[in-house]
């Protein structure tokens, strides 16, 4: 999905020691931590996919055990978020804390809302913005939507109604990346244009398009936000092709509805949609 430049953390006039000039940065992980020492002095550098560009950002000199707990704490495939000072990345009080992951490409794909999904980290008390996840559906130069796929032609009560999508506005100078999951070194920036879509929604489509949105503001300006950065995953995921209703799995309430002319087992026995392969290396089941 998009990434975007990092906002500033409100800090008012500094008090006790409290720093001017912080920023919080989000961006996807790359490649393994790496821990380095010159001198005696100790950083710990990982390579990101940030403010439009691959780089690597590196810690504030720290101890050695700091250094290893820092890189112990990030894996690639992670979504995090971080305080940054200048070029540095500035080193939590609790120094495992010092990056936020907020989501993770596993072996499943993720499903997470913008309503009731994860956010960033909080700070200053102050909740963190807003992220979401899913495969892409939809997409112009100014939207995106993304959901789990569950196209529900009847509910219980039998109305008709599509569970868990979502359409998002971009922000001015939203910045989009190209994840690549089988080789992290050979993601790179991409642009909005780029981004595949999902063809349909049909239960027997099994490519989906999977993505993570980062937005501009917390859940306090829900009516406001933007997406400002999007990650998309390549290659893409696939799912068992099998369908879901809107009640629980292997439900009771299935009983008289038959069997699944595709795959030839009765609804009532179908645990779908499950995934037999996704990109990448831990999310919920699409349901």
């Amino acid at each position: 999905m998009f990434a975007v430049p990092a906002r500033p953390v409100v800090r008012g006039v500094p008090q006790s020691g409290q720093e001017v000039g912080l920023w919080v940065s989000v961006g996807f992980v790359i490649g393994a931590p790496e821990i380095t020492g010159d001198g005696g002095t100790v950083r710990v550098g990982v390579p990101l996919l940030t403010q439009g560009r691959r780089t690597t950002v590196h810690t504030r000199p720290v101890s050695e055990a700091d250094a290893m707990a820092i890189a112990a704490s990030v894996t690639e495939g992670a979504l995090v978020d971080f305080v940054t000072s200048g070029r540095e990345v500035v080193v939590a009080r609790n120094a495992v804390d010092t990056f936020h992951t907020a989501l993770t490409k596993s072996a499943n794909p993720v499903f997470v809302t913008q309503k009731y999904g994860p956010e960033l980290a909080r700070r200053d008390g102050a909740p963190g913005a807003m992220v979401a996840a899913g495969w892409v559906y939809a997409g112009d130069r100014t939207t995106i939507t993304v959901g789990d796929g569950r196209e529900i032609t009847e509910d219980i009560g039998g109305r008709p109604v599509r569970r868990y999508e979502e359409t998002y506005r971009f922000a001015d100078g939203v910045e989009v990346y190209q994840v690549d999951t089988r080789d992290w070194a050979a993601s790179a920036p991409s642009v909005v244009g780029a981004i595949p879509v999902t063809r349909d929604h049909a239960y027997t489509t099994t490519d989906r398009q999977a993505a993570f949105v980062v937005f501009d503001r917390s859940y306090r300006e829900a009516s406001r936000v933007r997406g400002r950065q999007v990650f998309y995953l390549t290659p893409r995921d696939r799912s068992d092709g099998k369908p879901v209703r809107d009640v629980p799995t292997q439900s009771a309430l299935l009983a008289d509805k038959g069997v699944d002319p595709v795959s030839g087992v009765p609804y009532a026995d179908i645990v779908a949609t499950g995934v037999v392969t996704s990109t990448g290396r831990t999310s919920r089941r699409s349901g």
